[in-house]
């Protein structure tokens, strides 16, 4: 004979067995939390609940996340509980206001400004070696041959750069310019960050245009690593 095992705390049927005989009585030995009784059949998000004496049939959505139109979130962890009628069950795509992508983008123009000023602050009497050695070989004329006494920035790294003395110099008084300007840069940025999003006709297009201006001050500092 078979016998059906039911979850003492819910009643949620857990499993049959085939009843042991009692060696004595010679009758089917039924255990506590089962039952002789077939439950009944269950389709997809469903389950059989033994509820006193008899088996119903109750949704079981255990498990499912759901987002409702608010943006609240929900998860389902009882029998008996169905989804409300206005779930949905992917994640909805975030709507960003303007404040929030122009936050956004100010952020990440801070976090680059602070690599880069962070990175140069440490190096900033070498670079500064650098730099005034290049003026005063611009303004020797680039000269070319030089002793390594004078110029060793130029004589040294020029040769493992692949880069005559000349190119050299040009470059770092380049990145000492650009080094200067890159803040500037950073808060023209910020100026055109609110008109920007603002232009844009959806939530895509703005924050396509405030990574754009984003990306372009993030080349800029690409740039100073050179």
């Amino acid at each position: 004979m078979n016998i059906y095992h039911y979850n003492p705390l819910n009643g949620e049927k857990i499993g049959s067995s085939i009843a042991r005989l009692d060696p004595v009585e010679e009758k089917p030995m039924i255990p506590a939390h089962a039952t002789t009784d077939a439950p009944p059949t269950t389709g997809s998000k469903q389950v059989a609940v033994r509820e006193g004496n008899t088996w119903t049939v109750k949704p079981d959505y255990r498990g499912t996340t759901y987002w409702l139109p608010d943006g609240s979130r929900g998860e389902i962890t009882d029998i008996g509980i169905e989804p409300p009628a206005s779930a949905v069950f992917s994640e909805p795509e975030k709507v960003f206001t303007d404040g929030e992508i122009i936050a956004a983008a100010e952020r990440a123009i801070d976090q680059l400004c602070d690599t880069v000023y962070t990175q140069y602050a440490s190096r900033a009497t070498r670079y500064e070696q650098k730099y005034q050695e290049s003026l005063r070989y611009v303004a020797a004329g680039y000269p070319g041959t030089v002793s390594a006494n004078d110029y060793p920035y130029l004589v040294y790294e020029s040769a493992k750069r692949g880069l005559t003395k000349r190119e050299q110099a040009d470059l770092i008084i380049a990145m000492a310019v650009a080094f200067n300007q890159f803040g500037a840069h950073a808060e023209a940025a910020r100026a055109e960050l609110p008109g920007a999003v603002a232009a844009g006709v959806d939530t895509t297009e703005k924050q396509n245009a405030a990574d754009a201006i984003v990306s372009a001050i993030n080349t800029l500092a690409q740039a100073l690593e050179a």
